[in-house]
């Protein structure tokens, strides 16, 4: 708010500065002396002068032209061709007298300085007016918006989205309350997840311990030489092992939990083109290159009707770019298209440093995190949320190892 109080000062001073100009011209014009701004017509005589000696009547002298001579008359021996109240000459020509007549630019009077400042005076007000407006319906609301940000960031979700009653920022308020109310419902979720894994570990916890100890015992009676015939040792030892294979069954349960509860967003399968998506994504990653020098190329392709969330497949996309960028060495990711049986497929071609053939079939596991992957930060839940992502719109994303560079490939229903 300062910043635009400090606008509108500059403004007003400049317009002041303007309107003072504007004045001082005025009132300069208004002293020149008029017949200084008259000279012109001496030339407009001399021109009408050498076409009367070249024989033309004055009578058919085109006066049009002439801005200062008005007319031009011949001596006929009348009264009234001397005109002591008139502004003329008289020159002879060719042995006659002719009178030219004209007429001195005559100096602005006080009207043209009041019309003048009328003018201004109303852009003036006009340009106030305008200002208010602005400060009323959109500064006062973005000033609102970015407090009602500020209590979001806080965690402060409670308080709805204030912006007045301003129709100019309605979208961006909608959107905020649309955060708002998803930040709020992603903060229960959260909490109720924590409470069923609380719940769930106690329990666990719980059925872990029946089997622990009935290992323990029968380790220690293994250890301490309890049981002498063979036949009970192996028995006891069978027992061990299937006890054991009771704990692992729980912390498969556990990690198949964990897993569980990374958030995937819903998905909203509806028609898009092919080209809407690639471009999104070539204007979103132009307007990077001059700030990371990142390149991404998209090869030529035809466009087609695809089934799916554009949403979620531009955040495909990006997600498979941002890892061919971050992973490989050579700057620059390579898109391609190629159609396979009414399936359209988006290659994200990256080059240098890729994962070994061995650890290709996890990459798209939950938390794992390739050998290339050492110094990068992550979590190993970028293609994992991908894979559930393109699953949910009837796809899939699979990776492949081509020499020195990695292809990981998108698979879009076709409309």
């Amino acid at each position: 708010m300062k910043a635009y109080n400090r606008f509108v000062a500059i403004v007003v001073i400049l317009f002041l500065v303007f309107a003072a100009g504007v004045n001082l011209f005025v009132v300069f014009d208004m002293r020149k002396d008029p017949a200084e701004e008259g000279r012109f017509y001496r030339v407009e005589i001399s021109r009408l002068e050498q076409e009367i000696a070249s024989g033309t009547p004055a009578s058919d002298l085109d006066l049009s032209s002439c801005e200062n001579v008005t007319e031009v008359t011949e001596d006929e021996g009348g009264e009234d061709f001397f005109k002591p109240s008139s502004d003329y000459e008289i020159r002879e020509i060719n042995g006659k007298l002719y009178r030219f007549s004209f007429g001195t630019k005559q100096a602005p009077s006080y009207r043209v300085l009041l019309i003048c400042d009328t003018v201004i005076a109303v852009t003036f007000l006009i340009l106030i007016l305008v200002l208010l407006f602005i400060r009323k319906h959109v500064i006062l609301p973005m000033d609102e918006l970015g407090k009602s940000a500020e209590e979001l960031s806080k965690g402060n979700l409670q308080e709805g989205v204030k912006a007045g009653k301003s129709k100019y920022l309605g979208r961006m308020v909608w959107g905020l309350d649309l955060l708002r109310d998803k930040l709020e419902s992603d903060r229960k979720r959260n909490r109720e997840l924590e409470k069923e894994e609380k719940t769930l570990l106690l329990s666990l916890s719980h059925d872990i311990k029946t089997p622990l100890s009935a290992i323990k015992l029968s380790a220690k009676a293994l250890s301490s030489g309890l049981y002498e015939d063979e036949e009970k040792k192996i028995k006891v030892a069978e027992g061990i092992n299937a006890k054991a294979d009771e704990i692992e069954r729980y912390m498969k349960e556990i990690t198949g939990t964990a897993r569980d509860d990374v958030q995937i967003p819903d998905v909203k399968i509806t028609e898009f083109y092919l080209s809407e998506l690639l471009g999104k994504i070539k204007v979103y990653y132009e307007g990077r290159y001059e700030v990371t020098k990142t390149k991404v190329v998209i090869s030529e392709y035809a466009d087609v009707l695809i089934s799916g969330d554009l949403d979620r497949a531009i955040e495909v996309l990006q997600n498979l770019i941002e890892n061919g960028l971050k992973y490989g060495t050579g700057g620059s990711v390579d898109v391609s298209v190629l159609r396979e049986e009414n399936c359209c497929l988006v290659n994200v071609r990256s080059f240098g440093n890729p994962v070994s053939s061995s650890e290709l079939p996890h990459v798209f596991d939950s938390f794992w995190r390739g050998s290339n992957s050492s110094g990068r930060e992550g979590s190993g839940l970028g293609l994992y949320i991908c894979r559930r992502l393109m699953r949910k719109m009837s796809g899939d994303v699979y990776a492949d190892v081509k020499g020195e560079s990695v292809v990981v490939t998108a698979v879009f229903p076709e409309a």
